[in-house]
């Protein structure tokens, strides 16, 4: 992808696990930094159970990936004030410079 895609910056968190006093662990989010991305909107979704009204977006973030180690169970990304969840990260051209990463936002 052309890098004059790239047009919306993003900023990634990792969850990281702290040790506190008493044996075992929290877990405090940690800013890994900012990237330049390019999001497209792939699908929106009204959840209405119980008379609960969920609005849900579906996106897909490219981004180069070069120096990033992306997990998709403890790293998660923030774009205009809004919590994205990492569902799937795709290796556009398989040398991990390129990468794709379909996001779902999250409540909390």
């Amino acid at each position: 992808m052309i890098s004059r895609k790239y047009d919306k910056i993003i900023e990634l968190f990792n969850l990281d696990p702290i040790s506190d006093e008493f044996g075992g662990f929290t877990v405090v989010p940690k800013s890994m930094g900012k990237k330049w991305a390019h999001i497209e909107t792939k699908v929106s979704v009204r959840n209405t159970d119980n008379g609960n009204v969920e609005n849900y977006q579906t996106i897909m973030i490219s981004l180069r990936g070069r120096g990033l180690n992306l997990d998709v169970k403890t790293d998660y990304i923030v774009y205009k004030s809004k919590k994205y969840v990492i569902n799937k990260i795709d290796d556009v051209d398989l040398t991990g410079i390129d990468l794709t990463a379909f996001c779902t936002e999250s409540d909390g």
